[in-house]
């Protein structure tokens, strides 16, 4: 279905980011050790199985009748299908797969961009609490996350929404403020202010 419906609703490259998809399943953390990496991958299809099979097909859909997913791209272990110049700045994770809406587009080599845009390190912080929380994720994550960020209004004053301050979303925010230090030296700078919550990871997301 997601091979057919991509290539009607974008040609071949629809075909491919459906392959794409399915083989961001077996896809592990480049960053881990062998039996870290291994025990990663065995998570996926057993403690996290609820949301692998939810992140999984809504992937698949969304590239065969929703909105197109241009591009198909792999870090972290992490699966990411990217919906370039959208109307929408927006994420969805379930499990290790991350839906992007974004403004513009990616440029340059995808792990250079990645690591420079908070929203990606934000989304793949989501995944880590994915592991941590196994079938229990899309109850006290998944599903409150989506509510809050359909009725998220601006902080006055500030660059937070309400959706911003849940502890759902201040967890994935420490867990993407770790694991890209890291592995991947991110220096949280001022240049993510205008997504709120880096530079005051401090005081509004203590560690």
């Amino acid at each position: 279905m997601g091979a057919v419906g991509g290539l009607i609703n974008n040609g071949f490259s629809g075909l491919t980011n459906s392959f794409k998809i399915m083989v961001g399943g077996f896809y592990l953390d480049e960053n881990a050790s062998f039996f870290g990496a291994a025990a990663k991958g065995i998570s996926r299809y057993t403690w996290e199985y609820l949301q692998t099979s939810v992140g999984y097909s809504y992937t698949q859909v969304r590239n065969a009748f929703g909105s197109s997913i241009d591009r198909v791209d792999y870090l972290g272990g992490a699966t990411y299908a990217t919906n370039e110049s959208s109307r929408h700045e927006q994420g969805i994770t379930m499990g290790s797969y991350i839906n992007i809406d974004q403004w513009g587009y990616i440029a340059g080599d995808f792990e250079s961009y990645a690591t420079s845009n908070p929203l990606y390190m934000h989304e793949y912080g989501h995944t880590i609490d994915s592991r941590a929380k196994g079938p229990s994720y899309l109850y006290i994550v998944g599903i409150p996350s989506l509510i809050s960020a359909s009725s998220s209004k601006k902080i006055r004053g500030t660059f937070l929404t309400t959706h911003k301050t849940k502890p759902y979303e201040k967890r994935a925010n420490r867990n993407a403020f770790k694991y890209f230090s890291k592995h991947y030296g991110v220096s949280w700078s001022a240049r993510y202010d205008y997504y709120g919550e880096w530079t005051t990871i401090d005081k509004v997301y203590p560690l």
